[in-house]
């Protein structure tokens, strides 16, 4: 595969705000607080406990968080939501979280585990200021994603303990839903309904680009995109069929991929858009590799460096010495002929980012 950057609009690496006071830009559903319990029909969660009201929340979780408030007792919560590439249980997230705060450095005293309501852990750490501060984590897994209530008392006294697990049974999480994380950042993002395709498309992109690429999801979310193709304009249809095609790729299902790829070849040639359409074909070509289909396969990555400009041609060469994907090409013959150099090793390589 051919590693390129995405342009797209959002990363949730990069994500830093918390949204949790904006409404949803669909009015299909209801999303929000009021009368001292916080809603979301989307990822089908209801959070209540006596007292609560909205708050400013602590800030790290960004746009992960569903909701901020605050409690009775000087106590701040937050109600945030997690997505794996891989489905764990609660406890499994109770655990990852755990191992994490062994390793952050941070000092923690008092720290405590539990299975009730849900898998829990508290502390008590000391802040900036010299206060010790009772913190807990509940954690509900539902498939893929984890909704997490994290709750903090901002000064140690006898009710604090208390007031951390009445926060933490306070969460109602649904049996099922088809809501999506990144989905529903990208709409607050765009500011557009969450079933809007261009919403989609750039969940899709950045569902890719995560450190380990959520390719269920991504495809979920191009799925729904392709449902509404006819609403995109060509630069979206582009990104769609191209976030398709390292889908494909990354979940081995390359005799679709090759026709994907063949798509976003077309669209480019369509924008005149000679780089695009040069990578396309060359990740055309390493679908084709991978099937064996090597006649083709030859003929797509001779497209590829046809019509990529110089610089870009000469880095395409470069990389395809190296490029697992290509293997079954370099071992043929006619690798010398088409592509030059010394055959590469079977390491490194690369995806969508």
């Amino acid at each position: 595969m051919r590693k390129l950057a995405l342009s797209i609009l959002l990363s949730v690496a990069l994500l830093g705000v918390a949204f949790a006071e904006e409404e949803a830009p669909t009015k299909e559903l209801k999303r929000g607080f009021e009368d001292g319990t916080f809603v979301d029909d989307y990822f089908g969660i209801t959070y209540v406990v006596d007292g609560l009201k909205k708050g400013f929340g602590f800030g790290a979780g960004g746009d992960r968080v569903l909701f901020a408030g605050k409690l009775p007792g000087n106590a701040d919560v937050e109600v945030l939501c997690n997505e794996a590439a891989e489905e764990m249980t609660s406890a499994q997230w109770r655990d990852k979280a755990k191992a994490q705060m062994a390793k952050d450095g941070k000092t923690r005293s008092e720290m405590a585990t539990g299975d009730d309501p849900a898998p829990w852990i508290t502390f008590v750490q000391e802040s900036f200021a010299g206060f010790e501060r009772p913190h807990g984590y509940a954690f509900f897994a539902r498939g893929r994603q984890c909704f997490v209530v994290h709750v903090q008392v901002r000064e140690k006294d006898d009710a604090s303990a208390g007031i951390v697990q009445k926060a933490l049974a306070g969460l109602t999480v649904a049996p099922s839903s088809d809501s999506m994380l990144v989905v529903h950042i990208a709409s607050k993002r765009m500011q557009r309904p969450l079933d809007d395709p261009r919403v989609m498309v750039q969940a899709a992109n950045a569902y890719m680009q995560e450190p380990n690429p959520i390719v269920p999801l991504a495809m979920k979310a191009l799925k729904a995109a392709q449902a509404r193709e006819d609403e995109l304009e060509d630069g979206d249809r582009y990104m769609l069929y191209r976030t398709l095609g390292f889908a494909q790729l990354k979940a081995k299902a390359y005799e679709p991929a090759v026709g994907t790829w063949t798509k976003v070849a077309e669209i480019a040639a369509k924008a005149d858009n000679p780089s695009a359409e040069s990578n396309a074909h060359y990740n055309l070509a390493c679908a084709l590799s991978l099937l064996e289909r090597l006649d083709e396969g030859f003929e797509a990555l001779k497209a590829a460096l046809e019509k990529a400009p110089e610089a870009q041609g000469a880095e395409l060469k470069k990389h395809a010495q190296e490029d697992p994907d290509l293997a079954n090409l370099r071992a043929d013959p006619r690798w010398a002929e088409v592509a030059g150099g010394d055959e590469g090793g079977d390491e490194g390589g690369g995806e969508a980012e």
